[in-house]
């Protein structure tokens, strides 16, 4: 079966844990979706608002047109899940004492941005365009590769909430950094580098950074880069023009 929303006010859905089909969310929205949500198939029309208290679950495809998911459970035990090949546009984790496991590897468009909560990667590959982590502790456990898939922007600056190995600046990406980045490892490609005064924070115990054969170009200065657990690091791999006032 099918389920069209279509009103124009604010929709409230409370699916009682059951699984849907196809769900079509037309209507102008907000949609306010009450515990979990499962379907097999969802579209969105144009830049929609949807709201979920609890798991976030697709099994066969899902069209974000330009929309946003916010996740705003406040429990634990809460799952997100896409089909292979299939992507978030927006997603938004925003919800106080919520906490978050990933059940496959998800793609996010546009923006993937964590406020509150805990997401645990699961270590399931993470693909997005924007990264924006706040500055908080316990934000995220990762274990996982994230990679960025365009070009665009980069912040993960709390090294308690920090991204297990970030993968940036691919072929014909520019990626700016618009905060510090803290990471366990990080891989340039042989696209360009962006962020005047930010700092990376590598606190893996080998091969920390990293970068392709090819030199990549850097458009900024960094602050600094600050290394952890020095004694057991190979070789740094650096760009030949990187400028940074200090390395720690």
């Amino acid at each position: 079966s099918t389920l069209n929303l279509t009103g124009t006010l604010t929709q409230n859905l409370t699916t009682t844990n059951n699984a849907f089909y196809t769900v079509n969310f037309s209507g102008s929205g907000p949609f306010n979706i009450n515990a979990n949500f499962t379907a097999a198939n969802t579209t969105v029309t144009e830049a929609k608002a949807i709201n979920c208290s609890g798991n976030f679950m697709i099994t066969q495809s899902i069209t974000p047109a330009t929309s946003t998911v916010s996740l705003t459970a406040t429990g634990s035990g809460n799952q997100i899940s896409l089909p292979t090949s299939n992507s978030f546009y927006n997603l938004t984790i925003d919800g106080v004492g919520g906490v978050w496991t990933l059940a496959s590897a998800i793609g996010v468009a546009n923006t993937l941005t964590i406020n509150n909560g805990a997401l645990t990667d699961n270590a399931k590959a993470v693909s997005f365009k924007n990264i924006s982590i706040a500055d908080k502790t316990g934000l995220l456990v990762s274990t996982a590769t994230w990679t960025q898939n365009a070009s665009g922007e980069a912040r993960c600056p709390n090294k308690e909430s920090r991204i297990n190995n970030l993968s940036i600046c691919g072929v014909g990406n520019v990626t700016t950094f618009t905060g510090d980045v803290s990471v366990n490892t990080i891989t340039f490609g042989s696209g360009t580098l962006a962020g005047a005064a930010k700092n990376i924070y590598a606190y893996g115990s080998i091969n920390s950074i990293a970068t392709a054969e090819t030199v990549f170009t850097v458009n900024s200065a960094f602050s600094a880069i600050y290394t952890e657990n020095h004694t057991s690091q190979n070789a740094f791999k650096l760009p030949n023009n990187l400028v940074t006032d200090s390395i720690y």
